[in-house]
C-alpha cells in the first residue's frame, strides 16, 4: 500500500510541476511600452504595438490626466503627476483615446497580432 501512495504522490508532484510550466506569462515577461504625458500631449502618438503588450502611461504634467478609450475598451481613471497606469492590449485593432478632463488630448494605439498568436482577448486593466 505504501508503494502505491508514494507512486501517486510522486505522480501528483510531477503533474503539478508540469502544469506550472504552462502557466500564463507574468507582466514582467510581456513586452512593455511607456507613453509619457507631458505638456498635455501623449508621446509617442500614434503608437504601434503587438498583441500582449502592456502600455504604461506616465503623467509628467501637474494636472491629473487619463487615457480613456473612445468606445469604452479601457479607462485608466485620473492620475496625477508622477503616477502611472497600465493596460494590457491582447486584441488587435486601432484604439483611439482621450483625456477625460482634457478632451482635446487625443491618442492612438495600433495593435497588430503578435507572431504565433491564435487566440486574443479584450484589453485588460493591470492592477496598480
Amino acid at each position: 500500500m505504501k508503494r502505491y501512495t508514494a507512486l501517486f504522490v510522486g505522480l501528483g508532484a510531477a503533474l503539478a510541476f508540469a502544469g506550472s510550466a504552462a502557466a500564463p506569462a507574468h507582466a514582467a515577461d510581456k513586452p512593455q511600452v511607456t507613453v509619457t504625458i507631458r505638456n498635455f500631449l501623449y508621446d509617442p502618438n500614434p503608437l504601434q504595438i503587438a498583441t500582449g503588450t502592456i502600455v504604461t502611461w506616465v503623467n509628467e504634467d501637474i494636472p491629473r490626466h487619463s487615457a480613456t478609450d473612445d468606445y469604452g475598451a479601457f479607462d485608466t481613471g485620473l492620475f496625477g503627476k508622477g503616477e502611472s497606469r497600465s493596460i494590457e492590449f491582447d486584441y488587435p485593432g486601432t484604439y483611439t483615446y482621450y483625456c477625460s478632463i482634457h478632451p482635446f488630448m487625443r491618442g492612438e494605439i495600433d495593435v497588430t497580432p503578435a507572431a504565433g498568436v491564435t487566440r486574443q482577448t479584450p484589453v485588460k486593466q493591470m492592477p496598480e
